[in-house]
């Protein structure tokens, strides 16, 4: 059974190439807010019993920033521009996707930590599972440097600390995600930059599989992992 989508009003909805593209829901809304509290140096802290996840090691290189995540949606944001590319995009079915002009992902690898995963914030999509830092493209913004900005946002992942080693694109013909794998040169301390998260921290490659994972990252994670021991 297809599933319903809610009514929207004329003035919330744009065509793109025959895909519906949600210009003001209030996920959108949060992203700006993240955004805005970044640009404006407001910072985020996760409590003690968010910091360990059941099944997996003590958290390393994760930084506590000040203010307290929550699984309540912040509040909305002030009025004001957004990227075009903050928006869901809707198929057929009504399967929904973040990014109007697509989405990327960075995962980042290193020898010694295992992989950077991102505990997503409860009211988010897919909320309380863990992936990878990343997300909507901005127009006219290439998947690299989408995916580096976005994991900055999101984690305080330093742009010189990392070189790409490969890309891998799910292509669904309306709607692409890329995950963009990158190898760290030296440790860092992941930083929680906004309220899409719990927790950001370093699992070793052998844990990721005892975690509660995004669908998107647990479908594409055995072939990326495959990759990485090549």
């Amino acid at each position: 059974m297809k599933r319903k989508i809610r009514p929207l009003a004329p003035e919330q909805v744009t065509l793109v190439s025959g895909v519906v593209c949600v210009h003001f829901s209030e996920y959108c809304r949060y992203i700006f807010l993240s955004r805005f509290r970044i640009a404006h140096r407001v910072p985020f802290r996760t409590t003690t019993s968010q910091r360990a996840g059941a099944n997996c090691p003590e958290p390393r290189g994760m930084r506590q920033a000040g203010g307290m995540v929550s699984n309540s949606p912040p509040p909305l944001p002030p009025s004001g521009s957004r990227d075009p590319g903050d928006a869901w995009v809707y198929g057929e079915n009504g399967e929904k996707f973040w990014g109007r002009f697509g989405a990327a992902g960075l995962l980042v690898w290193h020898p010694e930590l295992g992989i950077l995963l991102q505990h997503r914030a409860g009211w988010s999509h897919h909320g309380g599972t863990w992936g990878l830092p990343g997300g909507a493209r901005n127009e006219g913004e290439g998947a690299v440097a989408g995916a580096l900005r976005e994991a900055n946002e999101e984690a305080g992942v330093p742009a010189e600390l990392v070189t790409v080693l490969f890309e891998s694109v799910l292509d669904l013909g309306f709607w692409t995600y890329t995950t963009v794998v990158v190898e760290a040169s030296e440790p860092f301390e992941p930083v929680i930059g906004d309220a899409e998260s719990l927790e950001v921290r370093w699992v070793p490659l052998a844990r990721v599989d005892t975690l509660p994972l995004h669908p998107g990252f647990a479908a594409s994670w055995p072939a990326l992992r495959s990759r990485l021991a090549s």
